[in-house]
């Protein structure tokens, strides 16, 4: 099943978040020049979300909240928001 190109909901959200905040567009393309590899930006991509979004609920609650997002996240395809990133960014290379 493809949303909206994304292999699933949870790729797709992410991204859309990632690109409609001016803030984190900005550093996630600063981690895509920085990038050597589309790998290296996944793990890096999937460290700041979690840094931004789980460990800030997790320091407020352990209860279900924090449970179904975690779950919610490792349903996200972050090779697949890294090649995004990478591939428009490194594109001229």
């Amino acid at each position: 099943m493809s949303a909206n190109g994304f292999g699933t909901h949870e790729t797709l959200v992410t991204v859309t978040w990632l690109d409609n905040t001016e803030s984190d567009l900005d550093e996630v393309q600063q981690m895509a020049a920085n990038a050597s590899s589309s790998y290296d930006l996944a793990k890096q991509l999937k460290e700041y979300v979690f840094n931004m979004i789980v460990f800030n609920i997790m320091r407020e609650t352990n209860g279900l909240e924090a449970e179904l997002l975690k779950s919610a996240l490792d349903d996200v395809n972050w090779n697949e928001i890294a090649d995004y990133y990478y591939n428009d960014y490194h594109e001229d290379d």
